[in-house]
């Protein structure tokens, strides 16, 4: 029941020790002579918890949750503005903006551990085909199998900024040396992603703030000018 599912490889040095989730476990009870098994429930604050939507179902889970009006469950499925012109009229083309998944398959949820585990294992969960966790590989708990990957907030919110800037030249999820993960920490203070926390880098002759999301990907800013950069 609580095999991981094959996600991009976490860098296990970058996951602090906040992603840590107790594993799930089932206690019994005796209720009318039946034994009954229920999830332990535990008192920890709502974080952000991955979700990979199989079969690109991304659109369609984050509505289903929604339709659920579960006050304890905030959903996170990231869009970005994108340009488009229509070919009507080759010598005046419409401008227009639609939005696009960032990733067809990825969403958040941010929820209480008791609540995500509820909607993934009990058996009187609503059904929702591809809510699938992602899971941190760096974590093995006590029954042999990764715990659910959570997302720091400030990770989150990094990543919130970038793809909300409205600008076309972020950087998404793309294939980035692990040498340019070297560089400083630093917080953006002005400018559109003004509040991004991440690693400064030299991408395509241009320094960029990069912000990993552990076990998912790597992203990052445009061009961001060194007044508005701070070290932390």
């Amino acid at each position: 029941m609580f095999d991981p599912v094959p996600n991009v490889q976490a860098d296990c040095h970058t996951l602090s020790e906040s992603n840590v989730l107790t594993p799930p476990v089932k206690e019994a009870l005796l209720r009318n002579g039946q034994t009954i098994f229920y999830i332990k429930k535990s008192t920890d604050n709502p974080k952000w918890f991955a979700i990979r939507a199989t079969q690109k179902r991304g659109q369609k889970v984050a509505d289903s949750l929604q339709a659920l009006q579960d006050d304890s469950l905030d959903i996170y499925f990231p869009m970005l503005k994108h340009v488009m012109y229509s070919n009507e009229d080759f010598d005046n083309p419409t401008k227009k903006i639609v939005d696009v998944p960032v990733d067809p398959n990825l969403l958040f949820v941010r929820t209480t551990t008791d609540r995500m585990l509820y909607y993934l294992y009990d058996d009187l969960r609503p059904q929702i085909k591809g809510f699938t966790p992602y899971y941190n590989h760096c974590i093995v708990n006590s029954f042999g199998r990764n715990d659910l990957l959570v997302v720091p907030d400030v990770q989150l919110q990094s990543f919130r900024i970038i793809v909300e800037s409205g600008n076309e030249n972020i950087i998404l999820n793309e294939s980035i040396s692990p040498d340019y993960l070297n560089g400083d920490r630093v917080v953006v203070t002005g400018g559109p992603f003004a509040g991004v926390h991440g690693v400064v880098v030299k991408y395509k002759h241009q320094k960029r703030v990069i912000v990993q999301l552990d076990g998912i990907g790597v992203y990052g800013t445009s061009y961001v000018p060194k007044d508005w950069l701070r070290k932390v």
